[in-house]
C-alpha cells in the first residue's frame, strides 16, 4: 500500500549533471544536428528537438552530452516563478546552465522518476528562490531533498502505463495541431504575405512585378511552368478558382511600399479591440466557491493548475474570458511568452500584460487569429529590443505604428472558408487536451504517493 512506500532522496535517485553553452563565437561548435536544449526549448514532456543546435565538436566544449532517458528540469530563469519545466529526452541532446539532467540509477525506471518529480510541482515551486532582477532559481540542495518513493520495478511500470497513455495522447494531439498551424499559416503566408495569387494574376495578364518581389515571381513562373504547387502557394483543395477574387496588379503605398491594388492599409491596433487585463492583487484573491481564476500567463500557457490564484472580485465585465477568447500576451519573456493563443479553460478573469482580443466582426476570427499568430515574431524582435531583467514588452502604441493590410471582404470570405475547418480541428484538439491534462495531472500525485493503485492491461 501507498502508506508502506519508503522514500529518499531525489539526489540518491540518479547521477546529477550541469549543462553550459559553448562558445557562440566558435562557428566549429554550431549549426550541428545534436538539439542544445535551453528553458526556451524545453517546452514539452518528451524533448526531442530544439531551434539551436550543436556539432560534436561543440558537445565536447562547454555543454554536456546526454543519453535518450535523461530528464531534464530547468533550475535557473523567469519561468520558475511560475512553472517547473521538466521533461524526459527521446534522444541524446546537449543543454545549458540553466537546467540540471538526472540520467537514472538502475533501481528506478527513468519515465517513473520523471513522472515522481513531476508530480511534487507545487512542493518545488514552493523551494524557488529569487536572484537579482527577478530571475527565479531553484537551489539545487533543496530539490535534491524532494522524497522519491522506492517501489518495486514492475509497480513503477504500471504507474508508467497509466500516465504514458494520456501523455501519448497529449503529444498526439500537440503534433496534430502544429500540422494543422502549419497548414494555415502556409495559407496564409502564400495570399497575404507572398501574394502569389495576385502575382500569378499579374504573369497572365503581362502586368508588371514589383522589383521587391520579382524573387518570388520567378519562383511562382517555375511552379507553374511545371503544373506544381510548393507549400504554401494559393493553391487548396477546398478552393475551387481563388485567383479570381485577387486584382492582377499591385499599386504603392506610403504605409507599406507595394500592396495588391485595392487593398487598404490600417494600423494594427485598428484590426480588432484590444483590451488590458485587470491588475490583481494579494487580497483580492479567495478561496470561495464561486471564485474565478486569475488568467496569467502561466495560465494562457498551461491552463488552470494548483498553482493559479482565484478571485471574486469583478473588475468589470470586460475583463472576463471565456472558452474561444483570442488572448495576446505582450509582456514576458520574448522567446517563451510573447504570443497568441486561445484560451480553453473556462471562465476567469483576464489579468493585466495581457490583451484579450474583441474582434470587430466573428467572420474575421481566422484572419485576425492567424496574422496575430504570423506577427509572433515581430511582436518578440519589439519586446527583445525594450528587454530588461529578463523581460520584454510591446505596447499599443507600438501597434498602433505597426501598418499591415486589409484584404477585400471576398478574399476575407474565401479564407476563411480555406481555414475554418482547420480552425475548428485545432480548437476540438485544444479542449481534449485539456481534458487528457487535467485528468493526468489529477491522477499523477495520487500515483505517485499510493493513494491510487494503477491498474492496467496487464491485471487479471
Amino acid at each position: 500500500m501507498g502508506s508502506e512506500w519508503k522514500t529518499k532522496d531525489l539526489k540518491d535517485c540518479a547521477t546529477w549533471y550541469s549543462g553550459g553553452t559553448p562558445r557562440k563565437g566558435t562557428a566549429e561548435y554550431w549549426g550541428g544536428d545534436i538539439p542544445w536544449i535551453s528553458a526556451k526549448s524545453l517546452k514539452d514532456f518528451f524533448v526531442s528537438d530544439s531551434e539551436d543546435k550543436v556539432t560534436e565538436e561543440g558537445s565536447r566544449n562547454g555543454t554536456k552530452l546526454v543519453p535518450k532517458d535523461t530528464i531534464l528540469f530547468v533550475v535557473r530563469g523567469m519561468s520558475l516563478k511560475s512553472e517547473f519545466r521538466i521533461g524526459i529526452t527521446t534522444r541524446p541532446v546537449t543543454f545549458n546552465q540553466d537546467l540540471k539532467a538526472l540520467v537514472a540509477n538502475d533501481e528506478i525506471l527513468p519515465h517513473f522518476l520523471a513522472y515522481a518529480i513531476r508530480g511534487r510541482t507545487a512542493e518545488i515551486l514552493d523551494l524557488v528562490g529569487e536572484a537579482g532582477h527577478g530571475t527565479g532559481v531553484l537551489p539545487t540542495d533543496r530539490i535534491q531533498a524532494v522524497q522519491i518513493p522506492c517501489l518495486p520495478l514492475k509497480e513503477q511500470q504500471r504507474i508508467i502505463d497509466v500516465l504514458r497513455t494520456l501523455d501519448d495522447k497529449i503529444e498526439l494531439n500537440r503534433r496534430m495541431n502544429a500540422t494543422l498551424e502549419g497548414m494555415a499559416q502556409a495559407l496564409f503566408k502564400s495570399w497575404f504575405v507572398d501574394f502569389d495569387p495576385v502575382i500569378d494574376n499579374a504573369l497572365a495578364a503581362g502586368n508588371p512585378i514589383p522589383d521587391e518581389l520579382a524573387p518570388r515571381a520567378e519562383v511562382r513562373k517555375k511552379a507553374l511552368s511545371m503544373g506544381t504547387s510548393q507549400q504554401g502557394s494559393v493553391d487548396h483543395p477546398t478552393l475551387s478558382d481563388p485567383k479570381s477574387l485577387f486584382p492582377a496588379a499591385f499599386e504603392f503605398t506610403e504605409e507599406m511600399g507595394w500592396i495588391p491594388e485595392g487593398w487598404e492599409t490600417q494600423p494594427l491596433y485598428d484590426i480588432a479591440d484590444f483590451v488590458n487585463g485587470a491588475a490583481y492583487k494579494g487580497a483580492d484573491f479567495s478561496d470561495a466557491e464561486d471564485a474565478l481564476p486569475v488568467i496569467k500567463i502561466a495560465e494562457v500557457k498551461a491552463g488552470i493548475t494548483g498553482q493559479t490564484k482565484f478571485t471574486t472580485i469583478n473588475k468589470g465585465d470586460k475583463y472576463r474570458v471565456v472558452d474561444g477568447d483570442i488572448l495576446l500576451s505582450w509582456s514576458g519573456n520574448p522567446d517563451t511568452s510573447i504570443d497568441t493563443f486561445i484560451w480553453t479553460d473556462g471562465p476567469g478573469y483576464l489579468n493585466q500584460h495581457i490583451f484579450n482580443v474583441r474582434l470587430h466582426d466573428e467572420s474575421e476570427r481566422h484572419f485576425v487569429y492567424y496574422q496575430l499568430k504570423f506577427l509572433r515574431s515581430t511582436f518578440a524582435e519589439i519586446a527583445r529590443d525594450k528587454q530588461t531583467t529578463g523581460l520584454g514588452h510591446f505596447t499599443a502604441g507600438d501597434m498602433k505604428r505597426l501598418m499591415v493590410f486589409r484584404p477585400t471582404t471576398s478574399v476575407l470570405e474565401q479564407f476563411n472558408a480555406a481555414v475554418s475547418s482547420i480552425y475548428s480541428r485545432a480548437y476540438e484538439n485544444r479542449i481534449a487536451t485539456k481534458t487528457l491534462t487535467k485528468l493526468r495531472n489529477t491522477l499523477l500525485p495520487k500515483l505517485i504517493s499510493g493513494g491510487l493503485q494503477p491498474t492496467t492491461s496487464h491485471d487479471s
